[in-house]
């Protein structure tokens, strides 16, 4: 019994282990599962299932409809009421029983109306599920976004460390120095004013990486107890060679908003054409077939015709919608020049944002590796005396800032290159 006990303990114990380990997290897996749990995304899907289920019960008016239809009646009739006075002939009939039961068909035949509209919300159907493809490229951009975000912080504190290490080589070297009387206690002091203020930065970036993590994880609808380790790299590898004017064709041409709205401009146009086809004939067709009787007759009976609605006058009813659907159109083309107007300036300013940001890269680079050279320079000078500990704190102070600015610049590109390709309707996987 203490055998099987102690087998349990171990099975669970390396359970632990293996939940213990981080989960390799790649940023397309990263979006996937945002787009499964995101609920603006689970929203717009929605919309675009009630669009499509619109466009179904459109289309159903044009097509036959055929009903089944059962009825019994027991009457009394007055036919004295309705002026039958006859000697001999009783002043009511009944009661008596009737029973019917019949198919009926109907089928419009030409009916114009009917079938705009039925366009119209194809249109509109098509313009929603546009719309769901803009939200989730949206949900993307956010989520790569805060993928990158989390790199950015660890990166952020793997830098204080290095800097730590730094501060720990350097108070080593003005304890030595100062052993040897070559140095103060001045500097020793300093040295470890410099590291007791990196240890409490490293807990403020530590804590920031965390709850990057936990905005990543809050995003992809994830328990936020879960380690990942992040598989895709801070590093750019994106390159974009349009020039301006053509990145803006480019987006005008693919991005979903546009699109959506060039369907919606569509819709209502076939909604204007709708109305004023409510002022033509319409011609439908109708037909039933079934038995009809009481106990004693009961006979098969049938109706079929066609049957043609000429519009004559209806208190202006038809005049109100075609209003109605001239209004609707002119709103459609008013937020079709918006959407345009703010697309091409999405595009210009992500194009002058991801160039700056390249620059703003390379500087921050070519910084970083004259700020190694400097405190390289500092401590050598320091430890032949010919300079103080302030050089090399200073120098210290400028390899901290470079390095932060090189991460931020790392991130800013990161986020220049995702905003470019939403602006230009690039999908984000």
């Amino acid at each position: 019994m203490r055998f099987f006990v102690w087998i349990s303990m171990a099975l669970t114990f390396q359970s632990a282990l293996l939940t213990a380990q981080p989960r390799k997290l790649s940023l397309s897996n990263a979006i996937q599962a945002a787009l499964e749990n995101n609920a603006g995304v689970q929203i717009s899907d929605e919309q675009r299932l009630q669009a499509d289920a619109r466009t179904e019960e459109q289309r159903a008016v044009l097509l036959p409809g055929i009903n089944a239809s059962a009825a019994y009646t027991n009457q009394t009739i007055n036919l004295g009421a309705r002026g039958i006075r006859f000697p001999g002939i009783p002043a009511t009939v009944g009661p008596f029983g009737t029973s019917d039961v019949r198919l009926q068909y109907t089928e419009p035949l030409l009916d114009l109306s009917l079938l705009r509209r039925y366009q119209s919300v194809r249109r509109a159907a098509d313009a929603a599920g546009f719309e769901s493809q803009a939200v989730k490229n949206r949900v993307a951009a956010m989520v790569a976004r805060l993928y990158f975000n989390v790199q950015r912080a660890r990166a952020t504190v793997e830098s204080v460390r290095a800097q730590i290490d730094l501060d720990n080589s350097l108070l080593k070297l003005a304890r030595d120095r100062q052993e040897l009387g070559a140095g103060t206690g001045l500097d020793v002091t300093r040295s470890q004013s410099r590291l007791a203020a990196d240890r409490h930065r490293l807990l403020q970036t530590e804590n920031e990486a965390r709850n990057a993590e936990l905005q990543l994880l809050r995003a992809m609808g994830e328990r936020p107890n879960i380690p990942v380790d992040l598989a895709d790299s801070l590093a750019s590898t994106f390159s974009a060679t349009e020039t301006a004017d053509a990145a803006v064709a480019t987006a005008l041409r693919d991005r979903p908003e546009m699109k959506a709205e060039e369907k919606k401009i569509e819709s209502a146009r076939l909604a204007l054409k709708g109305a004023e086809s409510e002022r033509l004939p319409a011609v439908h067709a109708f037909a039933d077939y079934g038995d009809s009787g009481n106990r004693q007759v009961f006979v098969p009976t049938s109706t079929a015709g066609v049957q043609l609605q000429v519009p004559l006058f209806d208190g202006g009813r038809r005049s109100a919608h075609r209003k109605t659907a001239e209004s609707q159109l002119r709103q459609a083309e008013v937020r079709a020049r918006d959407i345009r107007d703010e697309i091409e300036f999405d595009v210009r300013v992500a194009a002058d944002n991801l160039a700056s940001a390249r620059e703003q890269l390379r500087a921050a680079e070519e910084a970083l590796v004259l700020a190694g050279e400097e405190l390289d320079l500092s401590r050598l000078r320091f430890e032949a005396q010919v300079s103080t500990q302030i050089d090399v704190v200073n120098a210290q102070a400028q390899i901290a800032e470079a390095r932060s600015r090189r991460i931020h610049a790392l991130f800013a590109l990161k986020s220049a290159e995702l905003e470019y390709r939403r602006a230009t309707g690039v999908e984000i996987r």
